[in-house]
């Protein structure tokens, strides 16, 4: 939670890998609500954080897709 806040300002980073990070339901929510709105935040990889549900999945997937 506390990268997705620090996301909120930055205006600069395009790429954030996360990988096996083990972040959960609640972090990854917070990030995937960052990069809706990160006017340069164009690629989040959450792969390999077994902590996401399969329903947060989906949605990050969604996300990452741009459906």
């Amino acid at each position: 939670l506390l990268l997705a806040k620090a996301l909120q300002s930055n205006s600069t980073l395009e790429t954030l890998d996360l990988q096996e990070n083990k972040i959960g339901d609640k972090g990854a929510l917070a990030l995937l609500d960052v990069l809706k709105n990160h006017k340069t935040l164009s690629s989040l990889n959450l792969d390999q954080n077994t902590k996401i549900s399969a329903d947060v999945f989906k949605s990050y997937t969604a996300t990452k897709g741009g459906a």
